[in-house]
This record gives C-alpha cells, sequence and structure tokens, in this order.
C-alpha cells in the first residue's frame, strides 16, 4: 500500500460564481464529471494525508459525498471573501496538519502529477511553494504549519498570494503547464476545458 504524503488539502468551493449568469460553475459537467469534481480527483489521486472541501452549500458538498478522508466544511461567511473559505480551511485543518496545499476548484485542469510536485518538494524541506505561470504565482500553493497564524489573520478577499509576496526569499515554486493554468471564470472557458479533455 503507497503511503500517503503528510500534506492536507484544501479546496476551495466556497466561490460565489459572479460571472456565470446564476450558474454554480463548480456543478457544470466536463465530460462525464464536474468541475468540481475533476478537481477533487485529480488531488485525491496524488494521495494527500487528507482533503478538506470547503463550500458555501451542502449541495456542493453533496458531490463528493462518497468520498473518502475527507472533511466536507461549509463557510457561513463565504461572501466576504476568498479569505474566509481559506481561514476556515485552515482551522478545519487542526494543529495536527504539517503542511496544507491549498487549491482552487475552479481550476480542474491542475494534474495529479502537478499536485504531486509540490509534495516532493515539502518532503525536500521546502516550507513555501507556489505555482508560477507566466510572471504569476498563487495557487496551487503549500504553506507548512510556520505559516497557518498569518493565514488566519487575512481578510476580504485578500487570498493565500499576499503571504507567498510576503516571503519571496523563502518561496520556492512549481512551474504550471499552459494546459492547466487556466480556471473557470466565465461560461466561454467551459469550452476551452472540453477541449483540454478530449
Amino acid at each position: 500500500m503507497t503511503t500517503a504524503w503528510p500534506v492536507t488539502v484544501i479546496l476551495l468551493a466556497a466561490g460565489q460564481s459572479r460571472r456565470m449568469r446564476g450558474k454554480n460553475k463548480l456543478h457544470l459537467k466536463i465530460g462525464n464529471t464536474t468541475v468540481l469534481r475533476r478537481s477533487y480527483d485529480n488531488a485525491v489521486t496524488a494521495q494527500p494525508e487528507k482533503i478538506i472541501v470547503v463550500v458555501a452549500e451542502t449541495v456542493v458538498g453533496e458531490l463528493l459525498s462518497s468520498a473518502v478522508n475527507t472533511k466536507l466544511v461549509v463557510c457561513e461567511t463565504a461572501a466576504k471573501g476568498m479569505s474566509e473559505s481559506l481561514k476556515t480551511g485552515i482551522l478545519a485543518a487542526g494543529g495536527d496538519s504539517e503542511a496544507v496545499l491549498v487549491m482552487l476548484a475552479d481550476q480542474p485542469c491542475i494534474s495529479t502529477q502537478t499536485v504531486q510536485q509540490y509534495f516532493r518538494l515539502f518532503a525536500e524541506g521546502k516550507k513555501l511553494v507556489a505555482g508560477h505561470y507566466k510572471q504569476f504565482i498563487g495557487c496551487p500553493a503549500l504553506f507548512h504549519r510556520d505559516y497557518f497564524d498569518e493565514l488566519l489573520q487575512l481578510s476580504g478577499d485578500r487570498g493565500a498570494r499576499s503571504v507567498l509576496e510576503s516571503h519571496r526569499k523563502e518561496l520556492a515554486t512549481v512551474d504550471i503547464p499552459e494546459e492547466e493554468a487556466f480556471d473557470i471564470d466565465v461560461q466561454e472557458d467551459i469550452v476551452k476545458m472540453e477541449q483540454t479533455f478530449k
């Protein structure tokens, strides 16, 4: 039996989908699955110690009702900004988590292989790892527990990137392939993703 990596994945799935014309983008279909399930499956196949899925409504969580080693947490203050979902995930991870990998549920193209690159860097002693694409850094992002208190001080729409930017000297990066780097913001992005998964 393969040993799990000592990292908790926090999958942020509590976004408001404001630009999706009234639809919850995580429910949308890509092939024979949903955006949320694709993101989740790619994370769980990488074999983290556990996964926490932060949702804004229980109906989203029901999409993962059969998931193993997964904790579903409802963020009742999600409308206040991304930081609320992130803090909910950090608190749910608990003090026994050595590190968390923060992933966004609307990035279903992030592959299992890419997730495992973060785990390997952590195993090599890196405590802070960000995704790098073109000139940007951001999620997925791995944080050692040393950074949890700083993450819990965030507010509003200040997400994990602000903490990454504050610690550039300690930061390691994973290059995100172009075909994995986009997320779903508008309806048209679904078409692009369907082409990717053909």
